[in-house]
């Protein structure tokens, strides 16, 4: 039998990840996947390129953690129910890291643009990385929501 949403919600904010405040509503609400996202499997984001860049992002980190076999937060570790629901946390960890790089970017970008002609490039390979991040961790994430209902 399929869990709605809901409940699958409700599963998950339920582990120690919540501690009920309003605050922690917000970001649940926030890093919850939306209806679109969802949406067969995540094809919204694959229109967008994700599912390429998700395979640049892949081919790095093996040739970069080669040689390390310790867990980091860009691989699935462990494949059950527990390990997707721990990796689901890490995508929220690492979509704020992202949000937080593009803010204070945009913000330079004026004072770089000044008088320095190669500053609006800069600024812009920056935003769109960290924008591209951004919107991985969300595919990621709606990927495993879809995973996690399939497995009730």
């Amino acid at each position: 039998m399929k869990k709605n949403l809901s409940d699958l919600e409700k599963e998950l904010n339920s582990t120690e990840l919540n501690d009920g405040s309003i605050w922690q509503k917000v970001k649940d609400c926030y890093f919850e996947p939306k209806r679109p996202e969802r949406w067969k499997n995540g094809r919204i984001y694959e229109w967008i390129g994700m599912k390429k860049f998700e395979k640049v992002c892949r081919y790095i980190g093996e040739k970069k953690e080669k040689d390390s076999g310790e867990e980091n937060n860009y691989f699935i570790w462990y494949k059950s129910e527990d390990g997707l629901k721990e990796f689901e946390k890490k995508t929220r960890y690492n979509e704020a890291f992202h949000l937080v790089g593009i803010v204070p970017t945009i913000c330079l970008i004026p004072s770089w643009i000044d008088g320095n002609p190669f500053g609006i490039y800069i600024g812009g390979v920056l935003v769109a990385m960290n924008a591209s991040s951004l919107l991985l961790q969300r595919y990621n994430r709606s990927r495993i929501y879809n995973l996690l209902d399939r497995m009730k």
